[in-house]
């Protein structure tokens, strides 16, 4: 599934899913993460996950990892998946 959500900045996402759950996951847009190499990582960590949880686990991996994301939050992530 391809979803253009707009948040501050756009975010696209490519994803498969699988009663709720996602199986994979391609995150890009025009937005600003840093690291950016991060972003891989909350990719990887979103795999088996339910749509409901990911902003818990992206709060998680944004706290743990000290992640910086201009253009989105990890509640539009939710909300786009959930389109």
């Amino acid at each position: 599934m391809d979803v253009n959500y707009k948040a501050q900045k756009l975010l696209r996402l490519k994803f498969e899913l699988d009663y709720n759950i996602i199986n994979d996951i391609k995150i890009c847009g025009d937005f600003f993460i840093h690291p950016e190499e991060k972003i891989v990582l909350i990719e990887e960590a979103l795999i088996g996950i339910k749509i409901n949880e990911v902003k818990k686990i992206v709060d998680d991996i944004i706290l743990r990892e000290n992640i910086q994301i201009i253009g989105f939050t990890s509640n539009d992530l939710q909300n786009a998946l959930q389109q």
